[in-house]
C-alpha cells in the first residue's frame, strides 16, 4: 500500500538477521513541508496503534501560518539508540534541510535525545516544560525524597519557579533555596539530572533559540490523539497505514480550508494609508501580523533607558527582566524566539525617529510572498478571480444602440408578408408596453399561437 504512493520515501529496515527494526514513510507533503519550514522540529511517539506494539515516531514542523504539519514517521520495534539513528540517518539522507534546524523539542527520554543531540550537532534540544513539570511531580515524592507531604509541596513551587526563572542568576538563587528549606535530596536530585540540561527545559534560558513560540509538545500530542482517534487499537500493520494515512489526509484537508480562507478573505484594513500598520499586514501572514501588532500596541508602555555612549538602551521588563536593545537587534525572547520584530526594537527606532516598518526583521518564512511552490494533491485549490470593470454607459450611447437595432427590425419587417407582418408588429408593441413601463422582457422562440412565447 505504501509503495503505490508516489513520490514517497518509504524504507524498511532489518536487522543482519531479517528481523524487522521499523519502517520509515515520508510522503512529498511531508517533504516539502520540512524543506520550507525546518527550523524547528517536535518529536515524540505514540504507542498501542499496531498488533506488534511497534511505537510510531512523529515528526512535526510549523508552517507560517502556525499550523502544524507532519515531516516524517517511522515505525521502530524498539526505542534502543541503535534503531533510532538508523531511523534519523534516512531522514538526514532523504531531506538535506535538516542543517537549517535550529531547535528540537522532545520529552525528556534520554536514549530519543542523545541521539537528536549526536545527528543534528547544530540544533539545540529543548525540553517539553510540560514533561518537566510532570516528571517533578513523579519524582520528587515524599518516598523518594524522604520529606514530608507539606515539604513536598514547597519543593514542588520552588521547582515550578524554577521552571519559569528568567535568567541564570534567578535560577541559581531558587535552587539554593532547595538547601536553604532543608530540601537536600531534592537539591541533589536537581544536581544531578537537571542542572547540567539548565538551558534545554528553563523558560528564560529556553528563550534563547527559534520556538516560534512553542514551550510544549502539546502540538504533536494534540496531532498525536487525532490519529489514535481514527486508528484501531492493535490492528495490523497494513490497517493501522490505511487509518493513519486517513487521519493524516483529513487533517491536511482541514489545514487547507483554513489556508483557503486565509488566501480568499482579503486583509480588512482598517489602517491609515501608508501606516506602519498597513505595510505589516501587506507583508506579514495573519499569524504573523498578528504578533507584531501586538508588538506595536504595547509600544506606549515600553519604558527605555537609553545609553547616548554607545548607542545602546535596555528594559526593566515584568515578564523578561533586563534586556538590551538597540536599533537592529533586541535580547528579548520574542524577538529571539519568533523571528519578527519586538516592543522594544521598535520603541527604540522610535525613540531614535526611525522607521518602525522594518520588513528586513521578519524571516522570510513569515511573509505572504513565501508560499509553497505548488498546491498540495488533492486539496483545495483557489483562484482569485476578478470581476472586469465596465465604464457607465451614457444617454447617447444607449439611444445610437437601441436606434441601430430597431432599424435593422424596422428593414427587415418592410418585406414580410402581411400576416408575419401582422404578428411580428403584436410582438413589438407588447415588448414597447413592457419596456416603456419600467420593466424587462426576454423574447424565447416556441411554439405559440403566434410563433413567438414571451415571459
Amino acid at each position: 500500500m505504501l509503495i503505490s504512493i508516489s513520490d514517497s520515501v518509504i524504507e524498511f529496515v532489518h536487522d543482519e538477521n531479517g528481523v524487522l527494526l521499523g519502517i520509515f514513510f515520508q510522503d512529498s507533503d511531508m517533504k516539502k513541508a520540512f524543506d520550507m519550514f525546518p527550523e524547528i522540529i517536535m518529536v515524540d511517539a505514540t504507542y498501542n496503534l499496531n498488533d506488534l506494539r511497534m511505537p510510531l515516531f512523529l515528526i512535526l514542523v510549523i508552517d507560517n501560518h502556525g499550523e502544524s504539519e507532519i515531516a516524517a514517521t517511522f515505525l521502530v520495534a524498539n526505542e534502543y539508540r541503535d534503531t533510532l539513528t538508523k531511523f534519523v540517518t534516512i531522514f538526514k539522507e532523504n531531506n538535506v534541510s535538516w542543517e537549517k534546524t535550529n531547535s528540537i523539542m522532545t520529552d525528556k527520554d534520554m536514549c530519543e535525545r542523545s541521539v537528536f543531540r549526536e545527528q543534528f550537532p547544530n540544533a539545540i534540544l529543548l525540553l517539553c516544560r510540560f514533561h518537566v513539570a510532570r516528571a517533578f511531580r513523579r519524582e520528587v515524592t515524599c518516598e523518594k525524597m524522604g520529606i514530608t507531604t507539606v515539604q513536598r509541596e514547597l519543593a514542588l513551587q520552588i521547582l515550578s519557579n524554577m521552571l519559569w526563572a528568567r535568567s541564570v542568576e534567578e535560577y541559581d538563587k531558587l535552587k539554593d533555596s532547595l538547601q536553604t528549606a532543608g530540601l537536600d535530596a531534592v537539591h541533589q536530585y536537581i544536581e544531578t539530572h537537571w542542572d547540567s540540561i539548565k538551558s534545554e527545559w528553563v523558560a528564560g534560558l529556553q528563550q534563547r533559540t527559534i520556538t516560534y513560540g512553542t514551550h510544549t509538545n502539546n502540538r504533536i500530542e494534540s496531532m498525536n490523539s487525532k490519529i489514535k482517534s481514527v486508528c484501531t487499537v492493535k490492528t495490523k500493520l497494513p490497517q493501522m497505514y490505511r487509518e493513519m494515512l486517513t487521519a493524516i489526509n483529513s487533517l491536511r484537508s482541514e489545514r487547507d480550508g483554513r489556508m483557503a480562507k486565509h488566501i480568499l478573505k482579503r486583509p480588512v484594513n482598517t489602517y491609515a494609508a501608508g501606516s506602519t500598520e498597513e505595510k505589516y499586514l501587506k507583508h506579514l501572514t495573519p499569524y504573523a501580523f498578528t504578533g507584531v501588532l501586538s508588538q506595536l500596541e504595547l509600544l506606549s508602555k515600553v519604558q527605555l533607558v537609553v545609553s547616548e555612549e554607545d548607542s545602546q538602551a535596555y528594559v526593566d521588563s515584568s515578564s523578561y527582566g533586563r534586556v538590551q536593545v538597540n536599533h537592529d537587534k533586541c535580547g528579548c525572547p520574542y524577538y529571539t524566539t519568533m523571528g519578527l520584530p519586538c516592543r522594544h526594537l521598535l520603541a527604540y527606532r522610535q525613540h531614535l525617529g526611525m522607521d518602525l516598518y522594518v520588513p528586513e526583521k521578519c524571516q522570510h518564512r513569515w511573509t505572504r510572498s513565501y508560499k509553497p511552490s505548488n498546491v498540495r494533491r488533492g486539496s483545495v485549490r483557489v483562484t482569485e478571480a476578478r470581476t472586469p470593470r465596465t465604464k457607465p454607459v451614457s444617454r447617447t450611447q444607449k439611444f445610437k444602440q437601441a436606434s441601430n437595432i430597431a432599424m435593422e427590425i424596422a428593414n427587415g419587417m418592410a418585406d414580410m408578408d402581411a400576416n408575419v407582418f401582422k404578428l411580428n408588429m403584436q410582438a413589438l408593441k407588447h415588448m414597447r408596453t413592457v419596456v416603456l413601463s419600467g420593466g424587462h422582457g426576454v423574447f424565447i422562440e416556441g411554439k405559440y399561437k403566434n410563433n413567438m412565447t414571451t415571459i
